[in-house]
C-alpha cells in the first residue's frame, strides 16, 4: 500500500509542475508574441503571397 501512495504522490507532483510550466509559458508568450509581431508578419505575408503565387498558377 506504502509503495502505491508514493507513486500517486509523485504523479500529483509531476502534475503540479506541468500546470505551473504551462502557466509560466502562457504569461511570458503574451509580452514577446507583441514584441515579435512585426517579424511574424512579415513571415505571414510571405506566406500569402506564395499561396496567391500558387492559386494563380494553378488555375
Amino acid at each position: 500500500m506504502g509503495k502505491t501512495s508514493e507513486k500517486s504522490n509523485g504523479q500529483a507532483v509531476q502534475n503540479d509542475f506541468r500546470n505551473i510550466r504551462q502557466k509560466r509559458r502562457s504569461r511570458v508568450s503574451t509580452p514577446t508574441t507583441a514584441s515579435i509581431s512585426p517579424y511574424t508578419k512579415r513571415i505571414i505575408d510571405k506566406n500569402e503571397n506564395i499561396l496567391k503565387e500558387y492559386s494563380i498558377n494553378s488555375h
